[in-house]
């Protein structure tokens, strides 16, 4: 660092001790981080009194981006055919050490065995002198066969060099198997899976000995599009009911996109109880680049919104499912809703973003109105600076891409929890979200200060009146209103009003997970 001083008018200046021309720019002053430095200037003019500055510069100490290194984990050893939820979950503890704040702390799993690992995102996505830790954990997943798993884990945060450790889980082989038999094993050579008893029964269709194969192999359910037929996964209703008795997520791999449902997901109304006779297919994949340039086209996008182009590409995801009757004729009808969403992860790694605009972004649901113009759903989501994807949920299928939205609010609840997050950061509320008649009611001052709306309370009336923007709403404890079935409510002397409802009137996206009894909220 150094501090430039510059004369000016007649006479002659001297800066620590060496004369500088008028108009002449003064040397280089050297400072050292942490210590005051003083710095001599005297000016003189012929005829009067020389003047002498004292100018005191102390240069800041530049921050510090660290955390408590995490020793490699290993997990108790499992036999093979353990039952699900009987392998070992490990808590691990995220410690700020530095003197910077941490931003967007994340986790992330690498390596061969990556996916017979689960690993839970840190609660608290940001640490400093407040907050200085966090927790998240790992486990391995259900169903591994005989063998050793090791992963690598990464914590990273921004400004932050990753820091990694290993975890293994080492699955034995059930007893009662044959031996090895005589031959030199060598001792300390690390067994490779081995195939185990079939997972999946029944299967009648090539992409689910896909899924058995990968199963078998790594404990994950996944099918790669590309080594598809056809380009879609077909999925018989029968081993989508195994799977989600087996509690295993089904993972579908597609070219700069992959998505996971959760093992109730495909549990709707539509598919749950259907056999052989039925198939799912599901598809994902890029659409052309016409397509794309039509598509955003039609699409509100610049500085009259807020909402710009980061420059991924536009997806097209499609779940359809396929019935064929006694007689052998078949239908097709699409899979409109799915009981639990779905997470859609984007591969951002060939964009070079800023920042800010990773700050901003948010999965994007791309709907078309009655006038054919393209209406953004805005979905929010999590970037992940190791791997540089981009991760959201929707709970139906339709175009996607990545956006970048101004002041976009991302808010996330749990029933019965006083833990809340609003745009990354942890708020804690008096009175936890709860469900009431099924559904969802949240203190009033909170959605409102959330969502940027102001509003007034009537004490006399127990009225609440709510404007955010031109959109005004007025709410009366015990009254309903058109489209309300449930009216606001007192708990503890708060007063809590239906969270979807007030949401969607100004203009927000509302997602219920059933499976953590969490909600999310994006504006």
């Amino acid at each position: 660092i150094s501090t430039t001083v510059i004369p000016t008018g007649a006479g002659t200046i001297t800066v620590e001790g060496t004369v500088v021309a008028s108009g002449a720019v003064s040397g280089a002053i050297d400072f050292s981080a942490g210590v005051e430095k003083t710095v001599t200037v005297i000016a003189t003019e012929t005829g009067k009194t020389p003047k002498t500055y004292i100018i005191k510069v102390t240069r800041a100490v530049a921050p510090t981006y660290t955390i408590t290194a995490i020793a490699d984990q290993t997990m108790t050893a499992v036999t093979a055919g353990y039952g699900a939820g009987t392998q070992e979950t490990k808590t691990l503890t995220i410690t700020r050490t530095g003197t910077g704040d941490l931003s967007s702390v994340a986790t992330a799993l690498s390596g061969a065995n990556a996916g017979s690992f689960t690993i839970t995102q840190p609660l608290i996505t940001t640490l400093n002198d407040g907050t200085s830790s966090t927790t998240f954990t790992i486990k391995a997943n259900n169903g591994l066969a005989a063998g050793n798993y090791t992963a690598t884990v990464t914590v990273s945060a921004t400004n932050m060099t990753n820091v990694t450790f290993t975890v293994t889980q080492v699955v034995n082989a059930a007893s009662g198997g044959g031996g090895s038999g005589g031959g030199d094993s060598g001792g300390d050579s690390t067994p490779s899976p081995t195939p185990a008893a079939t997972i999946l029964n029944d299967i009648t269709t090539p992409d689910e000995q896909k899924l058995e194969t990968s199963l078998q192999q790594t404990g994950e359910a996944k099918i790669e599009l590309a080594s598809t037929a056809t380009g879609q996964a077909n999925i018989t209703g029968n081993v989508i009911g195994q799977l989600s008795q087996l509690q295993k997520p089904l993972n579908i791999a597609g070219q700069g996109v992959s998505l996971q449902f959760a093992p109730e997901s495909l549990q709707t109304s539509q598919i749950s109880g259907q056999n052989n006779n039925a198939t799912v297919q599901i598809g994902a994949a890029a659409v052309t680049t016409q397509e794309q340039q039509e598509i955003l086209a039609a699409t509100p996008l610049g500085q009259s919104t807020g909402v710009f182009q980061v420059g991924g590409q536009v997806f097209n995801f499609t779940a359809q499912l396929s019935t064929t009757s006694s007689s052998g004729s078949t239908s097709t009808e699409s899979i409109t809703s799915f009981a639990e969403p779905v997470a859609v992860t984007i591969d951002l790694s060939g964009l070079s973003l800023t920042p800010e605009q990773i700050s901003q972004l948010t999965g994007t649901r791309l709907e078309k109105n009655e006038q054919g113009e393209i209406v953004p759903v805005f979905l929010g989501g999590t970037y992940d600076p190791v791997n540089k994807t981009f991760t959201f949920y929707t709970d139906k299928f339709s175009l996607y891409t990545v956006l970048q939205k101004d002041g976009i609010v991302i808010m996330n609840l749990t029933i019965g929890n006083t833990i809340t997050k609003l745009n990354g950061a942890v708020k804690t509320i008096d009175v936890p979200p709860s469900l009431i008649n099924n559904r969802t009611f949240v203190p009033l001052r909170f959605i409102g200060e959330a969502l940027g709306a102001s509003f007034d309370w009537n004490d006399k009336t127990k009225t609440v009146t709510f404007q955010c923007g031109a959109e005004k709403l007025a709410l009366t404890v015990g009254t309903t209103i058109p489209g309300m079935d449930t009216p606001p409510t007192i708990v503890n002397g708060r007063t809590m009003v239906p969270l979807r409802y007030i949401s969607e009137t100004f203009g927000a996206q509302v997602m219920w997970f059933p499976a953590s009894r969490s909600v999310s909220v994006v504006k």
